[in-house]
């Protein structure tokens, strides 16, 4: 795919959304289990606990969620307007807040949420993009909140750049997400990000083929 073909991340997932979740899920090995084990570090409570939904599109992972935490509250934020709408109907009985920015520039308030969820969304950025989000993030959990990353990742490094690089030689900014384009990174190197950046307790908690869930707590 040249870069002719590159699409605005906001109209990429606008303009797919009527297939999202077909065809998003086809691309996940084991995919019921994926989604199943985005909750398994959630614990079981009916409280009004407050969760975030990065790059959150039509709410998949939230159904695992909600099995654990009917009346969580949560924040909702991604940048495509159909996608939260399909996100919104489907949870119509839920607390959800919705917003449609990017979660890179997004004013995170602090010691707010018991659990923030990146589910198939992060693998759109490089290191050092994720050396900026994850401190915001991380603080942005209470005390014992976790932070729970379900991605699809690469088997090793040399996968995620060589196209990302020679599309910057040409002078295409792919910065900050504002292009679809793919540069996932290896399970380990995701876990060593979470570590510098000062999460705890960074733990794989489930992986297939080509997708991994890890769970890393604020302390």
């Amino acid at each position: 795919m040249g870069e002719q073909h590159l699409v605005l991340m906001g109209e990429f997932f606008d303009h797919v959304s009527e297939t999202y979740d077909e065809v998003h899920s086809s691309h996940i090995d084991r995919a019921g289990e994926y989604y199943a084990a985005l909750s398994e570090p959630i614990e079981a409570t009916h409280l009004p606990i407050d969760v975030l939904d990065i790059g959150c599109g039509s709410g998949l992972e939230l159904e695992s969620l909600f099995l654990k935490a009917p009346n969580a509250q949560v924040l909702c934020i991604d940048l495509s307007r159909r996608l939260m709408d399909k996100l919104l109907c489907r949870y119509a009985d839920k607390k959800i807040t919705p917003h449609i920015e990017s979660y890179l520039s997004y004013s995170y308030p602090r010691g707010q949420f018991s659990y923030i969820i990146a589910s198939a969304t992060l693998h759109h950025l490089l290191d050092d993009e994720k050396r900026e989000l994850y401190p915001k993030l991380r603080q942005a959990l209470t005390e014992d909140g976790c932070f729970i990353l379900g991605d699809y990742f690469a088997e090793t490094a040399k996968e995620r750049l060589n196209r990302y690089r020679t599309l910057l030689s040409k002078g295409i900014d792919l910065t900050c997400g504002k292009y679809h384009f793919d540069v996932p990174t290896t399970v380990e190197n995701e876990m060593k990000l979470l570590g510098e950046t000062g999460f705890a307790s960074v733990r794989v908690v489930w992986q297939s083929s080509n997708f991994a869930v890890i769970a890393a707590r604020r302390r």
